[in-house]
């Protein structure tokens, strides 16, 4: 049996001479005195050396810090012959020599769980006989690989215990795990070089070796599925702006990446600084957001944790991230703001929400092991997320053109105060639509729509002289004759069957109109009273100059609107063909900008 020594010159000379090859395994003080030193580091590299040759049994004392014994290195470099199949040295016996007893040794350090998995021996004393009778009981035992199961779920190994070193960390795994499920191919250069800088990293450090570890054996359950492709479908031309203190890890790559194949663009707030204040971050954040080109993106994505002040923040509502979002949100409240963050704790969850955040993603984190699958849904859900906030990004303008409706007043200042306060007084038709549209759900379409067509109806009633004369009051103060008493009209209703009416009747689609009164075919009044269509079509042409394929989306909005949106309507459309959809809300917003905007 050939063994091996591990020690740190605290061994007895006899024991040391009776193994195959001894190792002393002890940084210089002058190595442990530079700042890039790290412990694990220093013992993968030194492992690596050692294991270019084969052993059938490993010994080592608990500790190897002669200075600090509660350190426990030996456990931490077991951990490392465990858990590096480099080494190929996974399942090789591993000897523990010294008084302490396994027990204390785990109530003094998490590591000390090793103590209590396959293929851990112990001596008590550096003797050389109780050695050779250990090594001949070691040598009628084999580690299977279901003992090495049997590890991976007993072993405990806790994250860096500074938790900015851990949050760094955890965006590092977060950006491979998510490039993992894309195919190579796909992945920009740039990006792959950070990657693979990235793998080095985690080849030394033991947590992340634990968690490939145990990820691996997730991967032998689950068959994973084919590659993803690299791309977030049903957006274009959009501007994203990105808040992450840890941007640099390759998340700033990969986003840039994926929105530039829909050929949208992202803009990246690089100028974090080193122990920033919260304080002095959000006045530099602030005057970030308001840039041009920033205050007009569409989509915001913006981690919780910002800066050193946010790590121990037990207050969801004091996180930066959290403060950005309400800032965004008290500019307008149609901005659409995405939080990306590792912390999965239901309180921020909340705060985010209650705040005004129009979703909430999760990258993965390390303590949680993602199969491919499992990576693929949070990957799903972050191109899901993405593609809501496009889509209710026309919010944005929309509360825009609110604010300054309710401002300006044009158009509703020339009629009844009556109609400007139900308009635009808090809670008004207006604001009702926002508040309707804001929840993004074609549910809500039809209310939109009823709600629309009663601002049109409403502000039509201001304007229009019903009498022996029908006529419309101008913005500029005339009077324009819409019928006279003789019966004389000044347009005509074009009659036509809309594709999706079912019962085929003839339907006011269009409207001609001519340069002066004179006598038409269309009755203005039947049964006595002015149609909707008539009011609509004069106030609208001669307020607003709307015309042509202008006035025939509104006429066929109000054939909707009597049809499938209204209380008790008459059912005249086939919704399988015929529906009210976001390009009819559109249209919708656009007419209410040009009336009152």
């Amino acid at each position: 049996m050939k063994t091996l020594l591990l020690h740190n010159d605290n061994v007895k000379l006899e024991f040391a001479t009776a193994f195959d090859k001894q190792e002393k395994i002890s940084p210089s003080v002058a190595e442990m005195l530079k700042e890039e030193f790290d412990l694990d580091t220093f013992l993968d590299n030194r492992l690596a050396n050692i294991f270019k040759e084969n052993f059938d049994c490993i010994f080592l004392p608990f500790t190897l810090n002669n200075d600090d014994y509660l350190q426990f290195t030996g456990l931490l470099i077991a951990a490392h012959i465990r858990l590096s199949p480099k080494y190929n040295h996974l399942r090789t016996p591993i000897v523990f020599f010294g008084s302490d007893l396994p027990e204390h040794v785990y109530k003094l350090n998490i590591l000390g769980s090793i103590l209590f998995t396959p293929g851990i021996f112990f001596l008590n004393k550096q003797d050389v006989g109780e050695k050779t009778t250990l090594e001949t009981v070691i040598s009628t035992k084999t580690m299977s690989m279901e003992a090495y199961r049997v590890f991976l779920d007993r072993v405990q190994i806790d994250p860096p215990s500074n938790y900015a070193s851990y949050h760094s960390l955890a965006n590092e795994w977060g950006i491979k795990r998510m490039a993992d499920i894309f195919k190579k191919e796909d992945i920009p250069e740039d990006l792959l070089t950070e990657l693979i800088k990235l793998e080095e990293r985690f080849e030394t450090k033991i947590y992340f070796k634990f968690l490939e570890a145990k990820l691996d054996h997730a991967r032998k359950k689950i068959q994973p599925k084919k590659k993803v492709i690299a791309t977030i479908p049903n957006i274009e031309e959009t501007t994203v702006v990105y808040i992450d203190d840890e941007y640099d890890k390759g998340w700033a790559i990969m986003l840039e990446y994926l929105l530039s194949k829909s050929k949208s663009k992202l803009i990246t707030f690089s100028e974090f600084k080193k122990e920033y204040r919260r304080e002095d971050l959000l006045n530099d954040l602030k005057k970030f957001l308001a840039t041009p080109e920033v205050k007009a993106a569409q989509v915001y994505i913006i981690d919780l944790r910002l800066c050193d002040q946010d790590i121990k923040e037990k207050d969801s509502s004091q996180l930066t991230g959290i403060q950005v979002l309400s800032h965004l949100i008290d500019e307008n409240n149609g901005n659409q703001v995405m939080i990306f963050t590792a912390s999965n704790k239901t309180w921020n969850l909340n705060k985010a929400f209650e705040c005004g955040a129009s979703s909430y993603v999760l990258k993965e984190s390390p303590e949680l092991n993602y199969t491919f699958d499992q990576s693929k849904i949070l990957f799903d859900e972050f191109s899901i997320a993405i593609q809501k906030a496009y889509r209710k990004s026309y919010l944005k303008g929309f509360r825009k053109f609110i604010e300054k409706a309710k401002i300006s007043g044009k158009g509703a200042l020339i009629v009844d105060n009556n109609f400007s306060f139900k308009l635009l007084g808090n809670g008004g038709w207006l604001d009702q639509l926002f508040t309707l549209l804001s929840l993004d759900n074609k549910v809500v379409y039809k209310q939109v729509l009823v709600t629309f067509i009663s601002i049109l109806e409403a502000y039509s009633d201001t304007v229009f002289d019903d009498g022996s004369e029908l006529a419309v009051k101008l913005n500029n103060g005339e009077r324009k004759i819409i019928r006279d008493s003789s019966l004389k009209g000044i347009f005509t209703f074009k009659m036509g069957i809309y594709d999706f009416h079912l019962f085929g009747e003839q339907e006011k689609i269009g409207v001609d109109f001519h340069p002066e009164l004179q006598t038409v075919s269309t009755n203005f009044k039947p049964n006595g009273y002015t149609t909707l269509l008539v009011k609509l079509v004069s106030t609208l042409h001669y307020n607003y100059g709307f015309n042509g394929s202008r006035m025939e989306t509104i006429m066929e909005l109000v054939f909707l609107r009597n049809n499938i949106a209204a209380h008790g309507s008459d059912n005249k459309v086939n919704e399988s063909k015929r529906s009210i959809t976001m390009k009819d809300v559109k249209s919708m917003i656009e007419i209410l900008e040009e009336m009152f905007g």
